[in-house]
């Protein structure tokens, strides 16, 4: 197991959506990318600038729940690559005992971030997927820049991107981009049927 850092979120074109960039803390330096959902990505771009919603999120609700536990996160571990999909586990630790459960990499990131634990990945996924080199290299990214936009400056732009791709009747590309701009309405809590 490599230790890693997650250096930001990254967008890869066309449309096929975030990727969470972890790189390897010490060896190469090589990185990676694991694909996400544009929740996910808000998520852990809210966590990595230290952003607080007004209301806890999934995240924060569980690890309020391990510290009323008085249970602690060791580490997240990105285990396996099989069939395109990423597997991650949890270590928690509690009264002297450590406990591994299953989880997506994103939730695992996620909550290493909220809780300071270190991510860890099997070496077999940093030699089939790594890169060497600068990250900005990256052939398959658009831009490697972290996600800094606040959610009101993305919705702007992927309005803008939605009334363009329906003017051009390019109406696949606005679908995905109306699908993605009701997903970021969710995240910002604005009212659905479930309030």
């Amino acid at each position: 197991m490599e230790p890693v850092e997650v250096v930001g979120i990254s967008i890869f074109p066309p449309f096929q959506g975030y990727g969470i960039i972890l790189r390897e803390l010490h060896s190469g330096g090589r990185w990676f990318p694991i694909f996400i959902g544009p929740a996910e990505a808000q998520t852990i771009s809210m966590l990595l600038r230290m952003v607080k919603h007004e209301r806890p999120l999934t995240y924060d609700m569980f690890q309020s729940v391990l510290d009323a536990e008085e249970i602690r996160v060791e580490k997240v571990v990105v285990t396996e690559l099989k069939n395109n999909t990423f597997f991650a586990e949890i270590h928690l630790r509690h009264n002297d005992q450590t406990k591994i459960i299953d989880a997506r990499p994103s939730d695992g990131i996620a909550l290493a971030l909220k809780t300071g634990a270190q991510i860890f990945v099997a070496e077999t996924i940093l030699t089939e997927t790594g890169f060497t080199g600068e990250i900005g290299e990256n052939p398959l990214s658009e831009t490697t820049d972290p996600v800094e936009k606040s959610p009101e400056e993305e919705l702007k732009q992927l309005q803008q991107k939605l009334e363009e791709f329906v003017s051009q009747e390019k109406y696949e590309e606005a679908a995905k981009i109306r699908d993605r701009i009701r997903d970021l309405k969710e995240i910002q809590g604005e009212p659905t049927t479930e309030e």
